[in-house]
């Protein structure tokens, strides 16, 4: 294990790597969490740096959304996916500001 909700674990250990992104940046590729997507207009994405989980090629990653709050998060779609990073679009129009104010963390596997 990674990253979690509150603490780390020894990644060459891992036989299956699992994370959470933060809405506010801890566990997201450079530390940013969520932006507004000047591909997709409406959406938001967020971009999460899976490098401590050593894979040798591009994983199949499973990703959720929570909020930490009573309130809904969007569902998500895979965007891009690399032995290294991936990122994750909202599917539904939601800026980058609502799933901060929604604190929607991304859950992945």
């Amino acid at each position: 294990v990674v990253s979690t909700q509150s603490t780390g674990g020894e990644p060459s250990c891992a036989l299956t790597c699992v994370g959470v992104g933060k809405w506010h940046g801890n566990g997201t590729h450079y530390r940013d969490g969520w932006k507004d997507s000047r591909t997709f207009s409406g959406k938001a994405y967020i971009a999460v740096d899976i490098r401590r989980c050593n894979f040798v090629s591009t994983p199949v990653i499973t990703a959720s959304v929570r909020s930490e709050v009573s309130t809904f998060c969007p569902s998500l779609c895979n965007s891009e996916v690399y032995a290294d990073w991936f990122s994750v679009y909202t599917l539904e129009n939601a800026t980058a500001a609502v799933m901060e104010s929604n604190k929607c963390n991304l859950h992945w596997s």
